[in-house]
């Protein structure tokens, strides 16, 4: 089966590592699969490209295609028109943007008919009326309660565990967690350079000097770990945050 996905976004943050691994995994299934990224030019050195990672497993789809939510008009039809030449069995889509132009493309498709399939990363998204959406995808059942009882939907476990359950009370799980009464920052990503999180341990230093009930938690790994507690020694903030490795909290 040869699977396309549409994904409007170029920096390995958000949804993109899940979308890498799904299109490995859908590889290692015996599928053909291509992942078709934003191809706007403009730089942002804050956010690390994505490109890499798919160009160094050959999952990146080649050709002259912008994809971009910044561009409208005439770079909408031609994206239109270079996926309707595609021969491909799904158009895996994964934002609106995807969604019209996925969908779009499969009506006018001069040589056969894909599959669009839409997966839902987050809550509260648009579903574009006029173009077709053969079923669904979300990471807990709870993202597809609002979508049409005629489209099949499926609880991707490549993505997240089924088990997890959005808090339904803030106010408990802070209890829970022991949160209630401080200043407490978060950041959940990978320890590497890209992320600047010797930026965020300074200036949670710099915060933690004028507001003594505060905490910091930092949820991940990777291979500034080690660097980063030495940080935070220095800093001498290392018991005010948390031990630093991979969480998950259940409500």
């Amino acid at each position: 089966m040869k699977i396309l996905h549409l994904f409007a976004f170029r920096f390995w943050s958000g949804p993109a590592e899940t979308i890498f691994n799904l299109a490995m995994n859908q590889r290692r299934a015996g599928h053909e699969v291509y992942v078709a990224l934003n191809n706007d030019d403009d730089v942002i050195r804050a956010e690390e490209s994505s490109k890499p990672y798919f160009q160094n497993k050959n999952l990146l789809l080649s050709g002259n295609y912008l994809l971009s939510p910044k561009h409208c008009g005439l770079s909408i039809f031609k994206d239109i028109l270079f996926f309707s030449n595609m021969r491909v069995d799904i158009i895996h889509v994964h934002s609106t943007h995807d969604h019209f132009i996925g969908g779009l493309s499969s009506l006018i498709n001069k040589w056969c008919r894909p599959r669009i399939v839409r997966s839902i990363h987050k809550n509260n998204i648009s579903m574009p009326p006029i173009v077709p959406t053969h079923a669904v995808t979300a990471p807990c059942r709870q993202f597809l309660n609002d979508m049409g009882k005629d489209i099949p939907k499926c609880i991707l476990p490549a993505i997240i565990s089924e088990l997890y359950v959005p808090a339904t009370n803030r106010n408990e799980s802070k209890k829970y967690c022991s949160y209630q009464k401080k200043y407490t920052i978060g950041m959940v990503s990978t320890f590497k350079e890209s992320r600047n999180h010797r930026l965020g341990l300074k200036a949670f230093a710099e915060f933690h000097r004028f507001n003594p009930n505060s905490e910091l938690i930092l949820i991940g790994d990777g291979v500034e770990e080690d660097d980063l507690r030495k940080l935070v020694s220095d800093l001498s903030i290392f018991d005010k945050v948390a031990p630093m490795h991979a969480k998950v909290f259940y409500d």
